[in-house]
């Protein structure tokens, strides 16, 4: 019994959770053709019989994992580097849609009150009319100004700097 072969047992023991012995050994035996057991899997999982190659990944398939987590030395600093390499990606997403949507809504903002205030500039409107489009041109304005402050451009790559 080597320690390699212990750290594999306690690594299968781990994936295979609350999958049954039994079952676990079925499908490494319809997947691999190997004469595996429910005491084939006690005993890899105790670290006293060694696991020939094709046996392990016939193993990985069945546990859907990667050979090299049957070999994982620091199981907990595995997963937390998995959880923050999917953290990363989902971040840059997030990053990537704030992004396109300030590059796609600001400018967007900017011609909505140019055009309200060329309406208030026209004569077209009444006082009323006119003091109503202005509250909401400087409402507008806030809302860019707060947006802008919150998701500056040089935060978000990809913005193409000369939409402002």
């Amino acid at each position: 019994m080597s320690k390699v072969d212990e750290l594999v047992g306690r690594n299968v023991a781990r994936l295979r959770g609350t999958m049954p012995q039994q079952e676990l050994a079925r499908q490494v035996r319809e997947r691999s053709g190997h004469k595996w057991s429910q005491a084939t899997v006690w005993s890899v999982e105790k670290g006293e019989r060694p696991l020939r190659f094709s046996e392990a990944i016939a193993l990985a398939e069945v546990l859907n994992c990667k050979l090299d987590d049957l070999m994982a030395r620091d199981w907990s600093q595995r997963r937390l580097q998995e959880a923050l390499f999917s953290l990363q990606f989902y971040l840059d997403r997030a990053a990537d849609a704030v992004a396109d949507v300030h590059s796609d809504a600001v400018p967007l903002v900017r011609q909505a009150r140019l055009e309200a205030q060329d309406r208030v500039s026209s004569g077209e409107l009444d006082e009323r009319a006119k003091a109503e489009l202005r509250y909401w041109i400087s409402l507008a304005g806030d809302r860019l100004q707060a947006v802008e402050s919150q998701f500056p451009r040089e935060v978000w790559h990809g913005v193409d700097q000369e939409a402002s």
